[in-house]
């Protein structure tokens, strides 16, 4: 009896409003179930999500996952570029009349890149560069020795490819965005869709 007492004694002073004016927008009033003489309040409560608490190798995942977001949004920029200029270069040089002329375009492209953009990627640690290198097979369709061998020649993708190896990358890596390479993919469509 006491408490149903305290209930209908709560239930009273937290349904009407106590201001001396009469705001009958701020009543409320819920359904209630009487239960062997107790009155209980049938309130329906907003949905609450549990789960599991995050373990050691989640956050492990997630701080890796979270360190390539950061590469990926540093070099994909560059990626981009290289793309675009790669795209232009082609469409001049068809128009070059003789292989020496496209060697000389090549070479003064080859200078300005370097003069634009060698601060910014010398710069870049190792593992940047591992990340760019696959992007540039992503976004060009070719490796970056195929590139530097349809440009410059055999012998200088051969020089480049051994620089590269000496700081543990390797310029024939192809990207396989469906096994190797899948959380590059999934950054890249996550900055393509704006949501990075």
């Amino acid at each position: 009896m006491l408490r149903t007492f305290i209930i209908l004694s709560f239930i009273f002073l937290f349904s009407f409003n106590t201001n001396a004016q009469d705001n009958s927008e701020d009543l409320k009033i819920y359904d209630g179930l009487v239960i062997e003489g107790d009155t209980i309040i049938l309130y329906e409560l907003q949905a609450v999500n549990i789960r599991a608490r995050y373990t050691y190798e989640y956050r492990k995942r997630m701080r890796k996952y979270n360190k390539l977001v950061r590469k990926v949004k540093k070099v994909y920029p560059y990626a981009l570029m290289l793309e675009e200029k790669l795209d232009s270069m082609n469409f001049r040089m068809d128009k070059l009349a003789s292989e020496r002329k496209r060697k000389e375009f090549v070479k003064t492209q080859e200078k300005a890149l370097f003069k634009q953009f060698e601060k910014e990627i010398m710069k870049l640690t190792v593992s940047e560069g591992l990340v760019l290198v696959k992007l540039i097979d992503r976004q060009t369709g070719d490796t970056s020795y195929e590139l530097i061998k349809e440009l410059r020649g055999s012998i200088t993708a051969f020089f480049w490819q051994g620089i590269a190896r000496f700081f543990g990358n390797d310029l024939k890596a192809e990207y396989d965005p469906e096994e190797m390479d899948q959380m590059i993919e999934d950054i890249v469509q996550r900055i393509e869709a704006g949501e990075l």
